[in-house]
């Protein structure tokens, strides 16, 4: 997991991505930006990304 600073389409948010597999593929890499009101974690899916663009 690492935070990601905001850049000019989305905002702050962690790129979760899997480095290491023993015995299977590696898994596609996520975001979760945080609520600011909540601080809960929520996936940003790629539609919702591509939409800001």
């Amino acid at each position: 997991m690492e935070l990601k600073p905001a850049d000019n389409i989305i905002g702050e948010h962690i790129a979760v991505i899997h480095e290491k597999s023993n015995y299977g593929k590696l898994a596609e890499q996520f975001k979760l930006q945080r609520n600011n009101e909540t601080g809960v974690l929520r996936l940003l899916s790629n539609n919702e990304i591509a939409h800001k663009a």
